[in-house]
């Protein structure tokens, strides 16, 4: 019996599925309109009822592929992608036999005409597909494959997958970087000039003043670079340059350093409110969104590091709150930090929070009003927080002010001035009954 069972099991796994698997795949073969392997295919023609609207798409030696009528211009890589996969991936619900001669079919005046050649180690072969009116079954087309004469109904759906606008196969992308590889970049507003350089993977600003940079807004900066696209194309040389003529002083500038090159645009602004973007003579004038812009601010302020203080915390063994509230001394020895003038134990997952949250604070804006320390409530502060390190000296000091507009002013460190966190820092300032253990924060310890 296990010997009668093995062999039919054998039978299964070698003969009966295979040939299974075979004849379901020697069907989804003949079902294809083109037999054609993608890879190899290094022509494209589309040609629809408006002879205008023709374009013709040529593999370059190194495998790209270009538009080469009716302008020369680099493709969009996955327009590209997705028309071969739906060209060569259509296929037929019904194979149409005993057609009368000139039946109506649309396709002496095709919607679609694609062209198509092959180049693998058989030789060169061609092939041309046409795609006629709607069939008699609901949602399909009438196809025709040329070199055998075959009409076959398809669905109907295919037709939008092989509808292409020339400016739907153009590349699109302005700015040919790997934001992830910039090390160096410079932004020129109409009246400042921004320098931003990578040292040891981390952001700082050499112009208009050095500073750590807020990499949070230098990435977001290089993803909009990255992603610049273009809405329009303005390619001849004659209409470029009746239209440079209307372009004054950029609205912006920027040149990005990548390994050994340097990617440049200017952006223009015109009289009639359109954007547009020039990266050199050689290429297409690109027309862009008016919102990009928006994403970039000769503010200093928006550039730089925002944090209100900078310490490393293993590094505090002192830590002082004053507020008209409550005040109180933190210190720390042998890891464990004690309040002063108190016995109790303290809750040491509470500090060491408290300290983590200084470590992130950000200051939010700056006021945008000129305002002194002591309208904003910093002179005295309201409420001061100090970080001392072993030998006592400060590590940090916050200071907090009086509100405005649901934020708080707030004085970090120095160079930052005067800025505004929101009102719910104070809330993240632990009062002194709060650092108290209970049995709850032991079994949290735990």
């Amino acid at each position: 019996m296990a010997v009668i069972l093995l062999g039919l099991t054998g039978y299964l796994f070698w003969i009966e599925i295979p040939q299974g698997e075979r004849k379901k795949e020697a069907e989804t073969q003949a079902q294809k309109v083109v037999s054609f392997n993608e890879t190899d295919i290094q022509f494209i023609g589309l040609q629809y009822r408006d002879p205008e609207a023709e374009i013709d798409l040529t593999k370059s030696q190194g495998g790209k592929w270009v538009i080469s009528r009716p302008i020369h211009a680099e493709t969009d890589e996955r327009e590209i992608a997705g028309l071969l996969s739906s060209v060569v991936g259509m296929r037929h619900s019904r194979v149409l036999e005993d057609l009368e001669e000139g039946g109506e079919f649309g396709f002496d005046q095709p919607q679609i005409k694609i062209s198509l050649t092959q180049k693998d180690s058989d030789g060169e072969k061609k092939e041309t597909i046409l795609v006629g009116d709607d069939g008699p079954i609901f949602n399909t087309l009438f196809v025709k494959r040329e070199s055998d004469q075959q009409v076959v109904l398809v669905e109907k759906g295919i037709k939008n997958s092989l509808t292409k606008k020339l400016f739907d196969l153009r590349n699109k992308k302005i700015l040919p970087i790997d934001r992830n590889q910039i090390t160096q970049f410079t932004i020129d507003f109409k009246d400042s000039t921004f320098l931003f350089v990578k040292e040891e993977n981390q952001w700082k600003i050499r112009k208009p003043q050095p500073a750590k940079a807020d990499s949070g807004e230098i990435n977001g900066n290089l993803f909009d670079f990255e992603d610049l696209r273009a809405i329009g194309f303005v390619d001849s040389k004659e209409e470029k340059e009746k239209l440079q003529k209307n372009f004054k002083v950029p609205e912006l500038m920027v040149r990005l350093k990548e390994g050994n090159q340097t990617i440049k645009a200017s952006i223009f602004k015109t009289e009639k409110g359109q954007y547009f973007a020039v990266t050199s003579d050689e290429k297409p004038v690109y027309e862009i969104s008016k919102s990009f812009l928006d994403n970039f601010k000769n503010d200093f302020f928006i550039y730089r590091d925002k944090h209100l203080l900078v310490f490393d915390p293993d590094s505090v063994k002192e830590v002082s709150v004053k507020n008209p509230e409550d005040t109180y001394y933190l210190r720390k020895a042998k890891d464990i930090w004690t309040l002063e003038g108190d016995e109790k134990e303290i809750n040491q997952v509470s500090v060491t929070n408290f300290l983590k949250f200084l470590e992130s604070l950000e200051a939010e804006e700056k006021p945008q009003n000129k305002i002194s320390f002591k309208e904003a409530g910093l002179q005295p502060p309201l409420t001061e927080i100090e970080l001392k390190n072993l030998s006592g000296v400060s590590v940090g000091r916050l200071q907090l002010g009086k509100e405005a507009d649901g934020k708080l002013y707030a004085q970090g460190l120095e160079d930052l001035g005067i800025t505004l966190v929101f009102k719910s820092t104070f809330k993240s300032i632990p009062q002194k009954i709060d650092l108290f253990k209970g049995e709850d924060d032991e079994e949290t310890e735990k």
